[in-house]
């Protein structure tokens, strides 16, 4: 014999843990899905995307001593650089 009834449905809350893992797995999703859409060369590490630069050791010098008189790091000195020189072709 059939039973006609549907069964309740189970109403599960999520523990806070559980919600953050399906968060932090959207966001990775997210960022996977940009990756594939912009097949460019780099690696992603979080939000930003690294690359190699291959630089003469004489302009590197000059480098790491620009950023060390304005009290910043090789790589901020490096990204502000490309944004000036963005901001000026425009």
């Amino acid at each position: 014999m059939a039973l006609n009834t549907k069964p309740k449905a189970l109403r599960v809350e999520p523990s806070d843990a559980a919600f953050d893992r399906v968060v932090a797995k959207a966001s990775d999703v997210r960022a996977q899905a940009q990756a594939e859409a912009e097949p460019r060369k780099g690696i992603w590490k979080g939000k930003k995307r690294a690359i190699s630069h291959t630089i003469a050791p004489e302009l590197l010098n000059e480098v790491d001593a620009l950023a060390a008189r304005r009290h910043q790091t090789r790589t901020a000195f490096i990204n502000g650089a490309i944004f000036d020189a963005i901001e000026r072709s425009k």
